[in-house]
């Protein structure tokens, strides 16, 4: 039984509402798309969904869907105009590629559809490549003139009255994409909304799809990843118990398996050429002007999503492990994990027996500041006690703190043990900041960078803190904190 044709037409914008969530939630997870727009008035013949993109190649995205299996792509549909005077599906696509081109933009121009493409046709059929999704044009352009390619070929230029090779360029931007059912868009969506941080049940998806619906009857334009964000919050579509990845190149720009929710890239701002020598910041008042509102914005925009699990990856010293710590902190209910030594060590881990032992506590005199040095790996007395003095620090007293046996690089056996020495940690310090009036700390880790992670998770009610990098053999300040 024929559908009514509004229905068909229903089933059509569904289609293509589902193609723009997807794409939607393709931006929540990929940090190269800027924008994702549906019925994009500058798109031409592919308006029905744009993914405009930071570096790579934007997406210009005609969807086509038919309600039966026997309507295809074929010559006849490519070559018929809808309208009397109109211009015919082909010529209109190229019409598409001959604006943009003149633009200077990368771009590439792809029909989704449920239909399938004529297999009889030359160049939808035997030449097209369902690896890259195009049409050989090298083999197009090889063909001789009355060969089935070369006929094919040259009805096609001569309906778009161009020579062969301009279509040759013309169809290396064309992708033709066979995407499936409606049902087999919508279960692609899923992993991708997992990865966001989004429920991914099929309620979810529907209330997904709708968001998309109502940016065309509102006229809403270029849609960015901020912007999706919000509705998805309003629409309580976060889940409350997924995982975000937050992504930081520090001194080095590591691969990530899956695409980080956030990515923050300093290695440019550090002296050095690789990740050994990188230490300090080329200009150490990038810290404030460039490395801190950077963090807080990334907290800003992890906790759109309402999420409060976060994996922490990446190559960064320990300060900037602290400020990640610091800027996603416990009392804002934010659960941190990352990976160390092989194993994953999260913020919320069983707690473990881990006491902490003084093993130094120096009157230096020197002022009414106190330093804490975390031995955990080793021990920083000496070095410590010696850059304290030489730089005459006002630093009144010098606590040393580490575990209970000495200090080794296998001192610290878990997440749940270094979370609770760490906590311990800032306790006992805390009080030794109380006792001595100071209203400055300076901080010198030897540990894990899990510790310093956790060490700035938990650094609460304490006062405005510096904490210094080793480099060159001796120390230097590297960060700072104000008192919270």
């Amino acid at each position: 039984m024929a559908l009514p044709p509004r229905a068909a037409a229903i089933r059509g914008d569904n289609y293509q509402h589902v193609v723009g969530w997807y794409w939607a939630c393709q931006m929540l997870c990929d940090p190269d798309i800027d924008t994702v727009t549906i019925e994009d008035r500058t798109g031409g013949y592919f308006d029905d969904v744009v993914v405009r993109r930071h570096q790579g190649a934007s997406a210009y995205i005609q969807v086509k869907s038919s309600n039966r299996g026997d309507t295809i792509v074929d010559e006849k549909w490519l070559t018929t105009a809808t309208a009397a005077k109109g211009r015919s599906p082909l010529q209109r696509a190229y019409d598409t590629y001959t604006n943009l081109i003149a633009t200077g933009t990368r771009f590439s121009l792809e029909v989704w559809t449920n239909r399938g493409f004529d297999d009889r046709h030359a160049l939808l059929g035997k030449l097209l490549d369902q690896k890259t999704d195009t049409i050989d044009t090298a083999q197009m352009l090889a063909a001789g003139p009355t060969t089935p390619i070369g006929l094919d070929r040259t009805a096609w230029a001569t309906h778009l009255a161009i020579n062969d090779e301009e279509l040759g360029r013309f169809l290396t931007y064309v992708r033709w994409k066979q995407t499936g059912s409606e049902l087999d868009r919508r279960r692609e969506c899923k992993p991708l909304m997992t990865l966001a941080g989004l429920r991914s049940d099929d309620e979810a998806i529907t209330v997904g799809v709708q968001l998309v619906s109502g940016w065309v009857t509102n006229g809403s334009g270029p849609r960015s990843a901020d912007d999706v964000r919000a509705e998805v919050a309003a629409n309580n579509l976060l889940s409350l118990g997924g995982e975000l990845l937050l992504h930081v190149n520090g001194i080095d720009r590591d691969p990530s398996p899956t695409a980080p929710n956030v990515t923050l890239d300093f290695v440019d701002l550090y002296e050095g050429n690789d990740s050994f020598a990188r230490k300090l910041l080329l200009d150490a008042a990038d810290w404030e002007a460039v490395v801190r509102p950077s963090l807080d914005d990334a907290a800003r925009r992890l906790s759109s999503y309402r999420v409060r699990n976060v994996h922490v990856a990446g190559a960064m010293r320990h300060p900037m492990w602290f400020a990640v710590g610091r800027v996603l902190p416990q009392v804002k209910k934010w659960v941190l994990s990352m990976d160390q030594a092989g194993a994953t060590w999260a913020t919320n881990d069983p707690i473990e027996d881990a006491p902490v032992r003084v093993l130094a506590s120096v009157d230096l005199q020197q002022g009414s500041d106190v330093a804490l040095a975390i031995g955990l790996t080793g021990d920083p007395t000496a070095v410590v006690d010696r850059f304290l003095r030489r730089t005459q620090t006002p630093v009144g007293q010098l606590l040393v703190l580490g575990p209970q046996a000495n200090p080794s690089p296998t001192s610290v056996p878990s997440g749940g043990w270094a979370m609770a020495w760490t906590r311990a940690a800032r306790d006992l310090t805390r009080k030794e900041i109380e006792a001595a009036g100071a209203k400055h700390a300076h901080l010198f880790l030897l540990c894990p960078a899990g510790v310093a992670l956790m060490l700035g998770h938990q650094w609460n009610v304490m006062p405005p803190t510096t904490i210094y990098e080793y480099a060159a053999g001796h120390y230097n300040p590297a960060a700072h904190f104000d008192g919270a």
